[in-house]
């Protein structure tokens, strides 16, 4: 039995998502359970948390990145926390497919991720 993380089959509800090894067991769950997110202006970057159990897992988002989501991009804070808000889902999914290939923290989704 292979206890990799490998994100061949997923099960997603909410902001929880459940991952499966490749013999179908579970492999780790990875939950984002706080809405929460706040912006990074030095940095120029969202965070937000992630939970593996019991360990808290930090993500960040590049400006760059949700600016491509945006219509209008104007730098503003609030722009970036309704453009980070607007694709929760795809964020999510892209720090679940980061998270399950890196190893080590911070994780950062960069405009690649997507």
């Amino acid at each position: 039995m292979s206890t990799a993380r490998i994100p061949e089959r997923s099960q997603q509800s909410g902001s929880y998502l459940r991952l499966q090894n490749r013999d179908g067991d579970t492999a780790m769950a990875l939950t984002f359970p706080n809405q929460s997110r706040s912006y990074d202006e030095t940095g120029k970057r969202v965070r937000f948390t992630g939970y593996d159990g019991m360990f808290e897992v930090p993500f960040f988002v590049e400006t760059e990145a949700l600016e491509k989501k945006m219509k209008h991009p104007s730098g503003t804070e609030a722009d970036y926390l309704t453009a980070f808000d607007d694709a929760r889902a795809e964020i999510i999914a892209a720090a679940t497919a980061i998270y399950s290939r890196s190893s080590g923290s911070p994780f950062i989704l960069t405009a690649a991720s997507f």
